[in-house]
């Protein structure tokens, strides 16, 4: 699964000091387009309500929001894809996987500037981990042999 910076190709430029969440602006106009889609769809904001803070099963977020288990776990897969929901942990049960997943932001905030509009993402602190991972794990001297 890509990062959320990774997702659909995803452009985005990380404000500076990242050590605490700021958002990241995004620059791609597609995306752009489907985050507002996603925005436009009740279910898909309940689902990302519901996991804003901690991480819940599929099976725990269908309950909660009253969406059938099937329909929670299709939207969920669409907003991992789109790297808006992350897997925060994975669990065996009985000897069954279950997955907790999180939304990978706090914020969203549209602004309007000169006519264009701006979208920028506040990424919750699982995100903000993720990120700092991947750039310390990308910046790592390849092992001689």
């Amino acid at each position: 699964m890509a990062s959320p910076n990774e997702a659909e190709g995803l452009r985005v430029r990380a404000n500076p000091g990242l050590t605490s969440p700021g958002p990241l602006v995004v620059d791609d106009g597609s995306f752009r387009s489907k985050v507002l889609a996603v925005l436009g769809d009740p279910e898909k904001v309940s689902i990302i309500g519901t996991i804003t803070k901690t991480g819940k099963t599929s099976l725990a977020i269908s309950s909660e929001t009253r969406i059938p288990p099937s329909t929670a776990y299709r939207k969920l897969v669409e907003l991992r894809n789109l790297g808006l929901v992350v897997r925060e942990r994975v669990e065996v049960r009985e000897g069954k996987r279950i997955s907790y997943y999180v939304a990978a932001f706090t914020e969203i905030r549209l602004k309007s500037a000169d006519g264009h509009l701006r979208l920028e993402m506040v990424p919750s602190e699982a995100t903000v981990s993720r990120l700092w991972i991947s750039l310390l794990w990308d910046s790592q001297p390849p092992e001689e042999t």
